[in-house]
Parts: structure tokens; sequence; C-alpha cells
């Protein structure tokens, strides 16, 4: 027997969908969970290699620059491969950040 649309109860079909929508939040909040506790190290790693790093080394060059004879240390050169290397990592760790989060969509 063939059921028509019309036979249907709409309390079925919205209970249905009810657990549906409730297994794929759980699933959501089980991959942003996973996300956050990826995410955690990366900002560390983001904080020492991307912002701590840099700031030491160009004080470091700084200081050594005063030095007699380390004028070259702190060349504009240095500077600008200091730059580059920053804006290198800066894209890094934005790729690697977005290869990581988690697609909610599917």
């Amino acid at each position: 027997m063939v059921r028509s649309p019309s036979n249907f109860k709409v309390s079925d079909v919205g209970d249905n969908l009810e657990n549906v929508i409730r297994a794929l939040s759980k699933e959501q909040i089980v991959e942003i969970r996973r996300y956050q506790s990826t995410l955690n190290p990366l900002s560390m790693m983001y904080m020492m290699i991307a912002v701590i790093v840099p700031s030491l080394g160009i004080t470091v060059m700084i200081v050594l620059s005063t030095f007699p004879g380390m004028g070259a240390v702190a060349s504009e050169d240095t500077f600008w491969a200091l730059l580059i290397g920053v804006a290198f990592m800066q894209f890094m760790f934005m790729s690697v950040i977005r290869s990581k989060r988690p697609n909610l969509m599917t």
C-alpha cells in the first residue's frame, strides 16, 4: 500500500526533523571543541614565532649595533629580511589555521 502525502502525520515529520537537528548540533559542538583543542597550541606557537622572537631579535640587534664594529648587524638589509620572514610566517600560520578550521556546513 502506497501512502499519499496526506496520510503522514505532521508531528512525525516534526519529531524526525527535531532529532536530525539535535544530532547535527551535537556533531557541530564536537567539531568546535576539537578545533578549540588544536587552536590553543597553534596560537601559542604563533605568539612565540611571529610576535616574541621578532621583537626580541630587533631588540638584540639594536643593542648589538651600539657596540663598536657591530654596525653591520643592524643594517637595513637585515631589517628587510626580518620583515619578509615575519610576513612569511604570518602567511603560513594563516594557512595552517584555515586548513584546520572545521566545516560546519555539512
